[in-house]
């Protein structure tokens, strides 16, 4: 999916046998309040679907403002009582800083690094 400023695009992650249900989405350009609500919908249908680990790669994100920090949070909130989680893996260097600045950065930094 592209909308102006953002691109996302949804790798299936599948089941582990565990109950787990994994979805890899990867985001490109710049993550604010104009796109910000594109990611939240995503999720939400990522969610609606069964997902309950969402993987976000955020090497392509550009620019983080706190409406895309607002949209990773509600992600993040709606996971957890599923057992579930939201992980950022690849972080760009303004995500990593904004993540930080905010003291977000350990609750979503991927244990893959």
């Amino acid at each position: 999916m592209t909308t102006e400023g953002l691109h996302l695009e949804t790798q299936a992650g599948g089941d582990a046998g565990d109950g787990v249900q994994t979805q890899r989405l990867v985001a490109t350009g710049d993550l604010d309040l104009a796109t910000a609500p594109i990611l939240g919908e995503r999720v939400d249908a990522l969610i609606s679907s069964g997902a309950t680990v969402i993987i976000l790669d955020a090497a392509g994100i550009e620019f983080l403002d706190s409406s895309g920090v607002r949209v990773l949070v509600q992600a993040s909130n709606a996971l957890e009582p599923l057992g579930g989680r939201l992980s950022i893996e690849n972080m760009s260097a303004p995500v990593e800083r904004v993540l930080e600045i905010t003291g977000l950065l350990e609750r979503y930094r991927s244990p893959a690094g």
